[in-house]
């Protein structure tokens, strides 16, 4: 997407990070950076063919952090986290709950292939704010005086998986 000294483009990408630049200035973000609309349908966006790649590809790169593991002998926990329920589109909120039980199938097969190494965990974690009452930020970041109760689900996993030596 980028080419080298290619400072305005980078610019505006750094500035399209603001939600308020992105809800003041979303057509001259979008003649800069794309539209967002022509590139979904590009990409397949919201197609069952789509939702499936994106897992894929989240699974595959975590296999290779597996591969990685096992050749350069260190352990990988692999956590899936929490998300906010409720505060979606019912629509979204099927997409996410398809996707979630999607990565839990993959994280199944996952633990099976690599059950017998010791080297690769695969932890969900989606439920801790069930465990610890959580509020969230937006959808996907827990507000930080929560950091602690999840560092403790965290921990306390890692110990159960004796990993803490």
């Amino acid at each position: 997407m980028l080419q080298y000294g290619d400072l305005p483009t980078l610019g505006t990408m750094a500035l399209a990070q603001s939600d308020l630049i992105r809800v003041l200035f979303r057509l001259e973000l979008e003649q800069r950076l794309g539209s967002l609309a022509r590139v979904r349908a590009e990409a397949g966006y919201g197609t069952p063919g789509w939702e499936e790649e994106v897992v894929d590809g989240y699974l595959t790169n975590v296999d290779r952090a597996c591969h990685l593991a096992e050749a350069f002998d260190f352990k990988l926990v692999v956590f899936l986290q929490p998300l906010a329920e409720g505060q979606f589109t019912p629509e979204y909120q099927s997409y996410i709950h398809r996707q979630y039980d999607r990565v839990r199938a993959g994280f199944d097969d996952l633990t099976e292939q690599y059950s017998g190494d010791g080297r690769c965990y695969f932890i969900d974690a989606s439920d801790v704010c069930e465990e610890v009452g959580c509020q969230f930020e937006d959808y996907i970041h827990v507000f930080s005086w929560y950091n602690d109760d999840i560092a403790r689900y965290i921990y306390g996993h890692l110990v159960e998986l004796d990993l803490l030596r």
